[in-house]
């Protein structure tokens, strides 16, 4: 048996599992973002900052709320939580220019 800490009284295979599941909740980030329309086809996204846990995360969306620019468009703040050490983008990709755009249609 583990004799630290909470695992005290597992077995070996509790413990593992414990240990596995706080370190994938500790190893998340949450991601605040703004997003405001420019026009019909362009968007203004910017990255306000990553935090460790939720809460954290909304006391900036409360702070921002009062800026200038974020308080006209409120409705534009988004949280994600991302966890680390994780791909998110698993294929490669291609560059279409406007021609190739073109020949595609």
């Amino acid at each position: 048996m583990k004799e630290t800490g909470i695992l005290v009284g597992m077995s070996n295979e509790s413990a593992c599992i414990a240990e596995c599941m706080y370190a994938e909740k500790r190893m998340r980030v949450f991601v605040l973002q703004h997003v405001h329309s420019i026009d019909e086809e362009h968007e203004d996204i910017k990255l306000i900052g990553v935090y460790a846990s939720q809460e954290a995360a909304e006391q900036a969306v409360a702070r921002m709320r009062l800026q200038p620019g974020f308080c006209d468009t409120p409705e534009g703040f988004a949280i994600s939580t991302i966890t680390l050490n994780k791909d998110y983008w698993e294929e490669g990709y291609v560059t279409m220019d406007s021609s190739t755009e073109s020949d595609a249609e």
